[in-house]
């Protein structure tokens, strides 16, 4: 088992180095997301995949020679996407043989990218990876895949993932619908973390987990609409390029603008046609937008920011920080950690995670050790 180990944490830094020499690309006209926007994320990614970050991990989990279950059958979501390059590279590094359920409606160029890559790097490796794409309405497909496997990581909306644990005798493990977060701490805060804050929210037209619905300002509503003015601003001048605005797209977030316009509490700052919107609202909570870069700001002192997120804790994934000094940071930090957020950062990292990123608090390889 560690020779298995050790080959495809070799292989996986191989590639990681080749991959960000060449920054290859798959074709952008049929991807739906920008291929610089990707890669903002991607290389973030690779570059977690050093040698020894990779053996770090696996130490740090006490999983060196462990065995994962001899077939994964990963059900992947078309919100973004790397999440298939994440959770065969999690397989991988447990010896575990991978099948992958694509999404059927998306391109999955990245993956198969990565796939290619990996074949060039060691075949070997790469031979443990299967793949197929099937709607989701095929019984019989879906009844062969969940025999196939020993273990089922499932991404989607919590309605999906109940589904198919219902359909399944095999175990599951799912990762169902969340959100993040940010705070605007008090304090001289720079126009970079406003940047930062504005490529967290276009970021996969804030479709992941790690999206950002919701920027607390510490302070009044005064604060809010000053705030909410320089993210308009470094949202019109983020250099990311803009997903493409379909017709249904352009009709929710119409209706989205709507519906806000229709809530005496709620104000619009400011636009981009329809690749942001910017809303202060008086309401200290977490408000969940309709998605396509609609992003709240609202007004809370320190303890009412630290109330609204402890009680949403369970639908919150990351947090991200604006603060001015690192005491400020520390404070922050300590806190949510030791209420369970494990994904806390900086504004403008927080869609960067690493291979060591828990997601839902759940540790990367040890989860899969049955």
């Amino acid at each position: 088992m560690i020779d298995r180990q050790s080959r495809a944490v070799s292989a996986l830094s191989a590639l990681a180095e080749m991959w960000l020499k060449s920054r290859s690309s798959p074709n952008e006209l049929l991807e739906p997301y920008p291929n610089d926007m990707v890669w903002l994320s991607l290389s973030t990614l690779l570059e977690s995949f050093e040698v020894q970050s990779l053996w770090s991990l696996i130490d740090n989990e006490q999983v060196r020679g462990a065995s994962g279950p001899p077939i994964i059958g990963h059900i992947i979501a078309s919100n973004t996407p790397l999440l298939p390059i994440v959770s065969v590279v999690r397989a991988l590094l447990v010896g575990s043989d991978s099948i992958v359920k694509l999404p059927s409606r998306i391109a999955n160029g990245w993956f198969t990218l990565f796939l290619s890559q990996l074949t060039d790097v060691d075949s070997t490796v790469a031979s443990h990876v299967e793949t197929g794409s099937w709607q989701r309405s095929e019984q019989a497909r879906n009844h062969a895949f969940y025999e196939r496997a020993n273990l089922i990581i499932a991404y989607g909306n919590n309605e999906s993932l109940s589904a198919i644990r219902m359909s399944s005798q095999t175990p599951v493990l799912g990762y169902g619908h969340r959100i993040s977060a940010a705070i605007i701490t008090n304090g001289e805060i720079q126009d970079s973390d406003f940047d930062g804050l504005a490529a967290d929210i276009l970021m996969y037209d804030q479709s992941g987990c790690l999206s950002p619905h919701t920027v607390f300002v510490e302070g009044e509503l005064y604060n809010a609409r000053s705030a909410a003015k320089r993210l308009v601003e470094a949202l019109s001048k983020c250099q990311l390029s803009a997903v493409r605005n379909s017709p249904d797209r352009a009709a929710r977030v119409e209706q989205a603008r709507t519906l806000i316009s229709m809530d005496h509490s709620a104000e619009i700052i400011g636009s981009d046609g329809a690749r942001f919107t910017v809303v202060v609202h008086e309401a200290a909570r977490l408000h969940v937008s309709a998605g396509h870069s609609i992003i709240y700001v609202v007004p809370a002192v320190k303890e009412g920011i630290i109330e609204v997120i402890m009680r949403a804790q369970p639908l919150i994934q990351g947090i991200a920080l604006a603060f001015e000094e690192s005491p400020t940071w520390d404070y922050w930090k300590q806190l949510l950690v030791s209420a369970g957020f494990n994904h806390i950062c900086r504004t403008g990292t927080l869609q960067r995670p690493t291979i060591h990123w828990r997601e839902d608090s759940r540790e990367v390889l040890g989860s899969l050790i049955l």
